[in-house]
């Protein structure tokens, strides 16, 4: 079966392949509730603390993070690029890829990387909620207001840091040869241009990722921490090709 466009092919893939029978060759499931547990197969993990569910096609792992959907797992996994797993998934759903020229469905591919610098950006306010001692403040906030460790994982809240250039130290920038450039950065509404160059837009605010019906983290939400600053209590990402706030309503799944 051949589809039009690249999408329409991702989206066929993940509505035919279960993430629970593809994550089931490499780890041992158990049923848990609605979803499925196993070891994390991505860092020394004693006990179950990966959850992949089949509804949401999508798996996290509450130790060290991992995330995504059936793409992401068996890049991580097998250390396979995009279009490798793609032609692989393809062929379990039985699915035909269309031949791609050079600079073809380019819109598609330029959504797929803001999405990947969202779910990357995700994972860095996380590790700086739960493991960073700066987070401290953040997690003792959002305990006072009734929302403990469970919720805090389950909705993948995170923190942003004090400081100007956080966001864009954890990039690359800085290094000779960064992966993500500023613009791209500044394009999903994580930095923005000042007169004295690009800063963080989101500085020591508790983060709430929001994520659109397909599992995947369109924007942001933040929160100011400190009620001593002037700036904006509240506070979202930007309009962008992935992110419009007028189509998505948060904690919608």
């Amino acid at each position: 079966m051949a589809l039009a466009s690249r999408t329409e092919v991702v989206e066929s893939i993940r509505q035919r392949v279960d993430i629970v029978d593809i994550v089931a060759r490499y780890v041992k499931l158990k049923k848990s509730g609605n979803n499925f547990i196993g070891v994390c197969p991505f860092h020394p993990d004693k006990s179950p603390s990966m959850s992949v569910s089949s509804q949401k096609g999508l798996f996290h792992c509450f130790g060290c993070l991992a995330s995504g959907d059936v793409f992401t797992f068996l890049m991580k996994i097998e250390g396979k690029t995009f279009p490798e797993a793609l032609q692989d998934l393809a062929g379990i759903a039985g699915i035909e890829v269309p031949y791609y020229r050079p600079g073809e469905d380019a819109g598609q591919e330029q959504e797929r990387r803001m999405l990947a610098i969202n779910e990357k950006a995700c994972e860095y306010f996380e590790t700086q909620l739960n493991k960073h001692p700066s987070g401290k403040r953040a997690r003792d906030y959002l305990a006072s207001r009734g929302l403990g460790e469970p919720i805090q994982k389950t909705f993948r809240l995170g923190y942003a840091p004090t400081g100007w250039h956080n966001i864009a130290a954890f990039f690359g920038r800085g290094t000779s040869k960064p992966e993500i450039s500023l613009q791209e950065l500044e394009s999903v509404g994580l930095v923005a241009q000042g007169s004295k160059g690009h800063y963080d837009v989101f500085r020591d605010r508790i983060i709430f990722p929001i994520v659109g019906l397909n599992g995947k983290i369109r924007g942001f939400g933040a929160r100011r921490l400190s009620d001593k600053e002037k700036s904006p209590k509240y506070l979202n990402s930007k309009q962008s090709r992935v992110f419009d706030k007028s189509e998505i309503l948060y904690g919608l799944e």
